[in-house]
């Protein structure tokens, strides 16, 4: 999920991690460099949620980013095909 202020992509993460239908597996915060190396994931800084729903265990998986970040890390990411 791309959002355009960090006060929307905060509110979105905090939304999802206090949902009563979704259980919050692991949180990986790939802003905090000193934590994770940015080379690591390719140069995007995010922030990645694993989960599932209550109910039926599908795993989830969601990236949420702040669009100027985004545009940051473009440059310097590598695509394999």
């Amino acid at each position: 999920m791309e959002f355009t202020t960090v006060a929307a992509f905060l509110e979105a993460i905090s939304a999802m991690s206090n949902d009563v239908g979704v259980d919050v597996l692991d949180l990986k915060n790939r802003l905090d460099s000193t934590k994770w190396n940015p080379e690591d994931s390719g140069g995007y800084l995010d922030v990645m949620v694993n989960g599932h729903f209550k109910g039926p265990r599908y795993i989830l998986e969601v990236q949420f980013t702040v669009k100027a970040l985004l545009a940051t890390c473009r440059g310097r990411l590598k695509l394999f095909f």
